[in-house]
């Protein structure tokens, strides 16, 4: 808020400029903070843009010089504005921030998945140990498995 009080007192494109720095949290997976915070700048650059020419023309210039992160959803700040669907981009803001909620950090489904398939190696191991006739293996399989399913549901939750 002070940001936008600063542009509009003063009419300095620094202001903007820090807000655009901003816009990569928007797509952030891990911390619903920094989606909201950067959803937040994303909607409000592209909402006021809407009336406002020379925020557009400022965001226009600005896409040129930004590292490729920063371009890529100020893009689609600069294209909501043009058509005027700021309801798109706060519905998908939503949703994003929504899915964050309920399925957790993407960095924890991730270690999950990995989780699952050092487990389903794991247990596929032992199956082959059984099938050959390893039978010394079955105990510290059990217990392995056990183990490792143990520390995942941990890890998980």
């Amino acid at each position: 808020m002070l940001l936008w009080g600063s542009y509009l007192a003063t009419g300095s494109d620094q202001p903007i400029g820090r807000i655009i720095k901003l816009l990569p949290l928007a797509k952030d997976k891990d911390s619903v903070e920094s989606l909201t915070t950067g959803s937040a700048a994303k909607f409000t650059l592209a909402s006021n843009a809407v009336r406002d020419l020379r925020l557009l023309a400022i965001l226009k210039r600005e896409v040129k010089s930004q590292p490729e992160a920063v371009a890529a959803v100020l893009n689609d700040v600069i294209e909501t504005a043009e058509t005027v669907d700021t309801a798109r981009m706060r519905k998908e803001s939503l949703a994003a921030i929504d899915e964050l909620k309920q399925k957790g950090p993407d960095s924890k489904r991730e270690l999950t998945g990995w989780g699952q398939v050092g487990q389903g190696a794991l247990a596929m191991g032992c199956v082959v140990a059984a099938a050959t006739g390893q039978i010394e293996l079955g105990i510290p399989c059990v217990v392995g498995g056990a183990a490792y399913s143990a520390g995942m549901q941990y890890i998980s939750h």
